[in-house]
Formats: C-alpha cells, structure tokens, sequence
C-alpha cells in the first residue's frame, strides 16, 4: 500500500504548491471542507493524524478543539508546533504524540521514518485506549467551576 496524504478541509494555496513542489503531490489528497461526520470518517480510516499549531506570538496555550477528537481515534498524532506548550503537553501525557518544532525538519523525518518503520510492520498503528473521561466536557466543566470558585 503507498502513502498518501489527505488534507480534509481548507488548505491555503501556499501550502498545495510547497506539496507539489516536494513531489508529494502524486502522494496527496486534498479533500474540501465537509460535514462534520464525515470529517471524523475521514480522521477514523487514517493511520496518523497532522496537526499544525499556528507559529504566531503566545500560541503555547492554543489547544486546537479537534485535539479531544483525535485523542478519542487513538491514533498517534503528528504536532507541528511549539515544543512545552498546552498541545503539547496534552499529547505526552497522553501518549499520543508530541510537538516537533517548526525549524526541526530532521526532528520531524527521524519521527515520520519511526511512524513509517512501525507502519511496515503493522498497518495498525492505533495506541492503546486512552482514558477520555477527563476530557470530557462535564468534567472540564467541573473542573472549570472549581477553579471559579
């Protein structure tokens, strides 16, 4: 089975044409926005999932709302982003995943190459069930309401 990339939803120009640059464009599915639950169709049949914190100022406390949808695939998650921040910190102490660092391009094949390495010896790459619960929006409401008061 090749790779193949699949982008769901808007993926800047810029972005299309750095893929296409690479060669990768061959390898790659860009797939417009869609509904919600064919979006999670989608995150459900991939073998890992990209998420990108944006590289702007006090982005350490930017927690993407998708990140508890992810978690809840088990699937290992690819960040790009920065590196001690809430995303982060989130994914490692969920064994999820980790962030790479924006300018780490050698950080970042050594992880797709590991991905990749235990992809060839078993296309399941799913991690083992997380426990969810504490993520769920009653208990961060509790939470929440704790730290209110």
């Amino acid at each position: 089975m090749p790779l193949k990339l699949r982008f769901v939803g808007t993926v800047s120009a810029g972005v299309q044409e750095q893929i296409r640059e690479v060669g990768l464009g061959k390898h790659t599915e860009f797939v417009p926005f869609v509904p919600h639950d064919e979006s999670v169709g989608y995150l459900l049949r991939s073998t890992a999932l990209l998420m990108a914190i944006p590289d702007v100022a006090h982005n350490f406390g930017i927690l993407p709302g998708k990140v508890f949808e992810y978690l809840a695939s088990n699937k290992p998650i690819i960040c790009i982003g920065p590196v001690g921040s809430d995303a982060d910190n989130l994914l490692e102490e969920c064994g999820a995943g980790r962030a790479l660092p924006y300018d780490t391009y050698s950080g970042m094949l050594d992880h797709l190459d590991s991905l990749f390495a235990a992809w060839r010896i078993n296309s399941n790459l799913d991690l083992p069930a997380i426990n969810h619960a504490q993520y769920s929006r009653r208990a961060l409401t509790q939470k929440l309401a704790k730290l209110i008061k």
